[in-house]
């Protein structure tokens, strides 16, 4: 009898181990789940931060300015910050940043705090953001990338490219013709949503320009007349078409030259 006892109680002890363990394969599961859900949410983007133009042009003497709309698209007030990464400008050439209040042209970081005269922006808010950039002397471009997130999340950037200059739209270099036809790689790219071109003609000839989709489908001509031997330049403005790969090519007598661009809204 006693023995029997003992073995019903190594039993009784072996059979709640068993239940444990199956109970802790079953609890195990959902929280690791939980836990790569939650991690996952801190990297979902947070604002939005869509710049109306992206190339600018004017003349010595101007301010240009890009206006830029930064939404905040979670569910809970954002502290949003920017910072001026790279400012390539010409000599005597200044770029400054506006967020709720404009700053020095020293200032390279500033946030929707205090601080900077700001606050988060709540919910669903959009507030305009602006970079200036003044040609105070000289001719020539600017180059200025802004970074934009959130202090909830710093790692998950937004990064967008500027270009400023105050080279004419289409420049023709009358006393130093090019030696040959060429159809240059525009620039920026990607873009969003206007990007430059040049080419060079040397010698009188009809020019047409032409963007294509990836189906070959004309969707824009951005040249077609005669051109006096010259460097050319012109803006695309690519705002009311989709993002993806176009295709632009440069006919000029038997010259043909085909290059491709990319528009990432």
């Amino acid at each position: 009898m006693r023995l029997f006892i003992l073995n019903e109680y190594f039993y009784s002890i072996l059979k709640r181990k068993y239940i444990l363990n199956k109970m802790k394969k079953f609890i195990f599961l959902p929280l690791l789940i939980l836990v790569l859900n939650a991690n996952m949410s801190l990297f979902a983007q947070e604002i939005t931060f869509v710049p109306q133009d992206t190339l600018l042009q004017g003349n010595i003497g101007d301010e240009m300015i890009f206006y830029i709309d930064v939404t905040n698209i979670s569910s809970i007030r954002q502290t949003v910050f920017v910072v001026r990464t790279i400012n390539e400008l010409p000599p005597e050439w200044y770029s400054a940043l506006c967020f709720d209040l404009c700053f020095s042209s020293i200032v390279d970081s500033i946030a929707t705090t205090p601080d900077f005269g700001s606050s988060p922006l709540d919910p669903g808010e959009t507030r305009e953001l602006s970079l200036h950039v003044t040609a105070v002397n000289n001719d020539g471009s600017a180059h200025v990338q802004l970074q934009a997130g959130t202090f909830n999340n710093p790692n998950d950037r937004i990064i967008v490219n500027f270009t400023a200059t105050t080279i004419p739209v289409s420049v023709d270099t009358e006393n130093s013709s090019p030696l040959e036809y060429d159809l240059a790689q525009n620039y920026p790219n990607p873009f969003n949503p206007s990007t430059r071109i040049s080419y060079a003609v040397p010698e009188t000839s009809p020019v047409t320009i032409k963007v294509y989709d990836l189906t070959g489908q004309e969707v824009a001509v951005l040249v077609n007349e005669v051109k006096e031997a010259g460097t050319y330049e012109l803006i695309f403005d690519a705002r009311n078409f989709a993002s993806g790969v176009y295709i632009y090519r440069m006919i000029a007598g038997d010259f043909s030259s085909v290059r491709k661009m990319n528009l990432l809204k």
